[in-house]
């Protein structure tokens, strides 16, 4: 296996300029490239969490990015949300930062209204 194909989607680059390297039929890079707002739930302010370098990733990348965590105020200049259904805005992708024993119950019980509210698709 070549080392381009071992990295992510998003990180892989194209050799001829330097550009992301989409695949026509790949689900993930079309919702990439036809999105420009993330909520991130579960982001914080702490730089050392994944969620942080996850989000400034996509900010520099020309994303908008959307904190949703209650105990936050404000992250990489944006206010933070303490629900996902409290953010007033249209978001094209929900990038999840929970602990799966946590996210499991909380999200049976909200995967109704937020799909219907945001139009969520499993991917």
């Amino acid at each position: 296996m070549s080392s381009e194909m071992s990295q992510p989607i998003v990180g892989r680059r194209s050799e001829a300029n330097g550009t992301p390297a989409t695949g026509a039929t790949d689900p993930i890079s079309q919702i990439l490239k036809t999105s420009r707002t993330v909520a991130v739930v579960g982001l914080s302010s702490r730089p050392h969490r994944p969620s942080y370098g996850v989000a400034q990733y996509l900010q520099s990348a020309g994303y908008r990015v959307i904190p949703v965590n209650p105990g936050e105020t404000e992250v990489l200049g944006e206010k933070s949300y303490a629900r996902l259904e409290e953010v007033p805005e249209r978001v094209d992708i929900v990038n999840i930062f929970r602990d799966q024993r946590r996210c499991q119950r909380s999200w049976r019980r909200r995967y109704r209204s937020v799909r219907a509210r945001f139009g969520c698709k499993k991917v």
